[in-house]
């Protein structure tokens, strides 16, 4: 199960509204209207080895139905639950069984975005099985880690420098419209746990054979932090709307794992973190639908081998509002 809370500054009434208010030729406030949504989520988690020693990179999944949820929101407060969706077709036999749990926290306001999230999974597959396992053939169950555990817990903030006319809660939670186009550099301060555990090395099949021992990861904690630049942008017309918010840069990661040869590696690296989110979508007084996208990038680089983290989320949302202020 996926649960959401959200937060964010009521724009009419919250004492920050007097000193960053928005230039009403570019944003619309809707703070009086309660919004009802409904969305669905389609998880493209990936956990990829790459190494210096072997051309194909293998990528390990949970195994994750695609989700539907509900929601609401009103003012500064905002609730949603995703479950499993009844309809989507079992391929356990095929992909093995992933238990998890998900939970996101998170508040948008005119210059501040704070999210924090917390999420585990046991048990994934291999999505490619034939970059190791070359005899590997379609129909086949696809190769299977149920000892394998992933767990990541973060914080990621965003600091927008335009909030005049930039609107970044029209961008995320669509509880703004957007009037014009406008866009914003940004400040991406954050950081991150990500955490992997395993009866034994993730590194498997002919990729074994080439590469190093010390580069077999069977455990790790991973800490990660740092301040990312970036620019975000609204591009609107008839409100139909295209965002994206891009940052990436360098962080600082505290590395502690076990290999095959030793079970007490302490290192420090420096990592660069991307991060894209974008969106297509339609946003009006009474209504809305967005598709939205989001790749995120956290390394775990072992001498020449990585052990990529990649979280990859798409959601389809439409939602409904109702004014309880007639006078607006």
């Amino acid at each position: 199960m996926t649960i959401q809370v959200e937060a964010g500054e009521n724009d009419s009434s919250n004492s920050f509204a007097p000193l960053l208010p928005y230039d009403d030729n570019y944003v619309q406030g809707l703070s009086k209207w309660i919004t009802l949504k409904t969305f669905f989520i389609f998880d493209g988690t990936i956990l990829q080895i790459k190494s210096d020693k072997y051309e194909s990179i293998p990528k390990y999944s949970p195994n994750l139905p695609v989700k539907i949820g509900f929601g609401f929101s009103y003012k500064w407060i905002g609730l949603g639950f995703a479950v499993k969706y009844p309809f989507a077709k079992d391929n356990s036999e095929k992909k093995g069984i992933t238990t998890g749990f998900e939970l996101n926290l998170n508040t948008y306001g005119r210059w501040l975005a704070i999210d924090a999230n917390v999420q585990r999974y046991q048990g994934i597959y291999l999505r490619n099985p034939r970059t190791i396992y070359p005899a590997w053939q379609n129909g086949d169950p696809f190769p299977q880690r149920d000892d394998v555990s992933v767990a990541s817990a973060g914080v990621n903030v965003i600091i927008v420098a335009n909030p005049l006319k930039y609107s970044l809660k029209a961008a995320t939670t669509y509880s703004e419209i957007q009037e014009k186009s406008a866009g914003s550099f940004i400040i991406a301060p954050f950081i991150n746990y990500i955490g992997i555990r395993g009866d034994h090395s993730l590194v498997a099949g002919e990729m074994n054979s080439i590469v190093n021992s010390d580069e077999k990861m069977i455990d790790g904690d991973f800490f990660s932090t740092g301040i990312l630049p970036g620019y975000a942008f609204n591009l609107v017309s008839n409100g139909i709307f295209f965002s994206t918010i891009i940052n990436g840069g360098a962080a600082i990661q505290f590395q502690f794992y076990s290999d095959v040869v030793d079970d007490k590696n302490r290192k420090a690296k420096l990592i660069f973190k991307p991060m894209i989110r974008t969106t297509i979508g339609y946003n009006s007084r009474k209504f809305f639908a967005a598709l939205s996208g989001q790749y995120e990038i956290y390394k775990q680089p072992i001498s020449g081998t990585h052990y990529d983290y990649v979280l990859g989320l798409f959601r389809l949302s439409f939602g409904v509002r109702f004014n309880v202020n007639k006078s607006e």
